[in-house]
This record gives C-alpha cells, structure tokens and sequence, in this order.
C-alpha cells in the first residue's frame, strides 16, 4: 500500500545504455575508464532530467485511464456479490493485513487460497455425480400446468442436444453395440416428445399447424432434430395465452442461463485447479493421462454449458422484441469463448489485469467454499489495483508540481551566482569573472526554458481525474485518504541546495 504504480525496474534500465560503452573502456586505463563512465552517467542523468515532462505526462494519461478502468471495474464487482455480509468481512481481514502483514500469519493474508484444491479422484467423483444427476426422466403428463409445460419442453430440449453430442463423438466407424445403444435413445426421445405434443396441442395450436407446415420433407428427421417449436420460436405472439406463455418461457430461460454461468465458472475454477495440481504433482505417464482425461471431461462439461447458455441467450433475444422486455441484458451478455476464462487468468501484468464479465453476472456465494475463496481473492486484487492507480495519479501531479518547483529553484540559484551573490564569481581569476557569470546566466536561461516547456507539457495532462473516485462513495476508494498520504511525502524530500 501507498507505493503507487513504482516503476522498481527504472533503476537497472541504465545500464543497457552503458553497456555500450564496455568495448571500448575495457581497454583504457583507471582514470580515463573513470572519466568516460562519469561522461557517460552524466549524460544519462542530464537526458533523463530534459525528458522528464513527456514521461510524467504519458504516465499519468496511462494512470487516469487505467484507474477509471480499475475503479469501475472494482465497483461493478462490489455490486455483482450478492452475500451483503460477505464484503465486510473481506474488508476487515485486508485491512488488518495492510496493517500488520507478519503478525496476521499466511492464515490471515486475504490473498492465499485457504480451500485445498480437489484432488483427481474428488475431481471425478463429483463430475459422476454431475452426470448421474443429468440423466433424470423428463415425465409427461396430460394433466400438466402451462409452468411445467414448458419446464419438460426445456428438459426435451436438452435432452436432444446431450444425444446430438453423443451421436458426433461416435466418430465415422461406431460398433453395432453403441449403433444400438444410440437407436434406443432416439426412440425414447421421440416417444417423449411426441407425448410432449400432444399437450402443446392444447396451449399452442398454431404449433401443430407449423409443424404440419414443416413435415412435407419426405427425409426422416432425427429425434434429435425434431422442433419443439416453444414460444420462443413462433413467429408471432397472437393470444393472451401466447403471451402468458412467452413470459413464463423468458422467466424460465432467465433462470436456466443464470444457473448455467454458475455452472461454468465453477468448472472453470475446478479446471484451473486441476491445471495447478497436473503442473506441480503429476508425473508419470499414466498420472498424466489420467488427469488429461479428466480435463478433457470438464472441457467437455464447459462446452456443454456454453451451447446451453448460447440456446438460453438466443431464445432471450427472440423474446425481447414482441415481449417488449429485454431485462435480461442488464446482467447477461452474449457469451463468447474468449470470455469463459478463470478469475485470475489474463494476458497482461496484474496491475492492468481487468475481469471477465461472467464473474460479475450476479455472483452466489452461497455456492462451493472453492468459489467463495476465489473469489475473495479477487476482490482484494481488485481493490487493490483501484487503490494503487488511485495513488499514482495523485503522486504524479504532485512529482509535476516538484518538477517545476525544482526548475525555479535551480533559476534562482543560478540568477544569484550571477549577480555575485555568496561570492561564487570573486573565487576565479578576475579575467574570468565575467565568463563565469555568463555561464551562470545561460544555465539560469536553461533551467528557465525548460520550466516554460514543462509547464505546456503538462497543461495536456488530464485535469478531472480526482471526479472518477469521489463520485463512488465507496469506502475503500476514498480521494482524502490518498491525499493523505501524498502529504507525507514532504518529509522525504530534500531540501533545496543553497546558493551559497
């Protein structure tokens, strides 16, 4: 904390510059190598004092605009935790750590993991259960209610989508058994949705008129090809019971596609898990098989969840419009396959790492201790990022405002040494006094120069950052208590150097 965006890596980056220089002093001797290396440094120190006006400037653009992005991006995170007593607690831990990180212990650090990660076997077994738990019986009855109509209509169409899965992984030369195997599904679906029929025959009769509409093709059509034709994929909503029945099947899908991100991010959590755990203890090549197996069977359940969720969003989109209720985009979005990555994973520096939106999309914890540990984590990274940018633009605009004092400071002094105040003028042979005092006054011009330069530099820098912090009114990203510590900073600095 407190430290900004430090550029620790600054100090070592001038000796790439004299590196150069090597060829030739390792042939000179111990004074001349010393001389050139000081020309050397002396230059290096000389073009990083002209140049400093652009860099600060470049930096603070970079910072304003990184931290708008860290501000919002911490914020909206904040508001996605559902849990209202979970963000306290958090705060409590990561302010007690800030205060005293070795007393607190790696128990009390709010960014170590504290649930042990689920080993291959755990890994498996939870993944039978999953799938046991997958293959109930969608029961039909024609007594049913327009809800549960539509609920054993979402469930068919699941169904043929895990059968339309298993017909593609056959590959070109499946056996007479799992021939078999397939043929019996098909002909339990169809007998299913055929049941299913005839009760949307009751709710939806223009159904049956498309579906005669559809059925001239003399090519049979797979059972897991058959159209349900929900209300989704009506043209058009005529009757009040269409209407009723296009939002009760919104509410449903609604519902499905918010249980369906849940299911993907925790599987995206295990699947990273697995990756650490293959990385730092699988050796071997049975080991290493097995758990590639094993990840390739939670890649599967991921893109399982993915066309899941993409046939949830779809059916969304088609009944915004003639229902005139597109609710569902103030915490949905379409999903892409770049999007479905895990919590801590990015392409850039943690400093400038943002999150992807399925784990802002109204975040449970009431879900997995492994979720809940992921994501408190997060959010002290994010908190932390906020705060840290939050610091470097306040100290960038004070380094610009030293910048520039440091500049009329060093005019003064230069101004003074020419008029022949503190007797700089009277030490050299009178001949010389007055090439002295020229030279004192074109280093005055130079300082004053390069102090009117700075200033339009720094006239470009953005001038309304402080407005993206205050107007959050979050507790953790409050503007006074970084400039709090900007004052600080006062004690450190050295004093101006006498003209004497």
């Amino acid at each position: 904390p407190e430290v900004g965006r430090t550029d620790g890596e600054a100090p070592e980056r001038g000796w790439a510059a004299s590196n150069g220089a090597a060829a030739s002093t390792k042939e000179m001797g111990p004074g001349s190598r010393l001389d050139t290396l000081d020309d050397h440094f002396g230059d290096q120190n000389w073009r990083k004092v002209a140049c400093m006006p652009g860099q600060l400037l470049k930096k603070i653009k970079d910072a304003v605009k990184n931290r708008e992005e860290q501000v919002v991006g911490f914020v909206g995170f904040e508001m996605s935790i559902e849990d209202p007593a979970a963000i306290p607690q958090w705060r409590v831990a990561v302010h007690k750590w800030e205060r005293d990180p070795h007393g607190v212990g790696p128990k009390g650090n709010p960014f170590i993991p504290l649930v042990r990660q689920l080993s291959d076997a755990a890994v498996r077994l939870q993944l039978a259960e999953e799938e046991a738990t997958r293959t109930s019986d969608v029961y039909v009855r024609h007594d049913v209610g327009p809800c549960d109509f539509l609920v054993q209509g979402l469930q068919l169409e699941d169904m043929q989508a895990r059968l339309k899965k298993e017909v593609a992984d056959l590959g070109n030369h499946p056996t007479d058994r799992q021939k078999a195997n397939i043929q019996q599904k098909c002909n339990c679906l169809r007998r299913r949705i055929e049941a299913w029929f005839t009760i949307q025959g009751v709710y939806m009769p223009a159904s049956t008129v498309q579906r005669m509409t559809l059925a001239t093709s003399s090519t049979p059509v797979q059972a897991y090809d058959v159209p349900l034709l929900l209300p989704s994929a009506l043209a058009c909503i005529q009757t009040d019971l269409d209407k009723l029945l296009a939002n009760m099947e919104r509410r449903l899908r609604f519902g499905r596609a918010q249980d369906t991100l849940g299911k993907i991010r925790e599987h995206i959590l295990v699947r990273g898990g697995m990756y650490r755990v293959k990385q730092r203890e699988v050796r071997g090549q049975a080991m290493v098989t097995r758990a590639a197996t094993v990840l390739n069977r939670i890649d599967g359940h991921i893109e399982d969840g993915f066309q899941a969720y993409q046939r949830h969003w779809n059916a969304l989109e088609r009944l915004a419009v003639p229902l005139g209720c597109p609710d569902h985009r103030i915490s949905l979005r379409a999903l892409n396959k770049a999007d479905m990555v895990n919590i801590d994973d990015s392409d850039g520096s943690e400093g400038r790492r943002t999150l992807s939106w399925i784990w802002l999309a109204n975040v449970n914890l009431a879900g997995s201790a492994g979720l809940q540990d992921a994501l408190r984590i997060e959010w002290c990274k994010s908190r932390a990022r906020a705060r840290r940018y939050q610091e470097e633009t306040e100290f960038l605009r004070v380094e610009m405002e030293r910048y520039l004092q440091t500049l009329e400071s060093d005019a003064a002094i230069w101004r003074s040494r020419a008029a022949g105040e503190g007797a700089e003028c009277t030490r050299h042979i009178p001949g010389f006094v007055e090439g002295a005092r020229a030279y004192a006054l074109r280093q005055a011009a130079i300082k004053e120069t390069m102090h009117g330069n700075a200033r339009v530099v720094f006239s470009r820098a953005p001038g309304d950052y402080p407005a993206v912090i205050d107007a959050t009114g979050n507790p953790e990203l409050d503007y006074l208590d970084v400039t709090r510590h900007v004052d600080t900073l006062s004690m450190y600095s050295s004093p101006a150097p006498s003209a004497e």
